[in-house]
């Protein structure tokens, strides 16, 4: 479900700039696979598929959800340690 005041283009517009597109460079239909990262951002494995996607012919596209929102992976990194600090203290 959507925000009360957020659009599905809205949405768009602010992924459309952190989505990087593999694939052939032609105007033909081609089957496509969309990337998304997990907990951990975008990593380096999402690249090898997308490129091994694109060497088939396909096209592939990788969004990166948390860069839209302002988190690069230097804060996800500072995040995940401070969780496991918290964590192990709490053990």
């Amino acid at each position: 479900m959507l925000w009360p005041l957020d659009t599905i283009e809205r949405r768009w517009d602010m992924l459309a700039p952190h989505v990087q597109a593999f694939g052939p460079a032609d105007e033909e239909p081609r089957p496509a696979v969309i990337l998304f990262h997990g907990c951990a951002g975008v990593r380096p494995h999402i690249d090898t598929y997308a490129r091994a996607a694109a060497k088939e012919g396909f096209r592939a596209f990788i969004v990166d959800s948390y860069e839209a929102r302002g988190w690069s992976f230097a804060k996800l990194t500072i995040v995940n340690a401070e969780l496991a600090t918290l964590t192990a203290s709490l053990k």
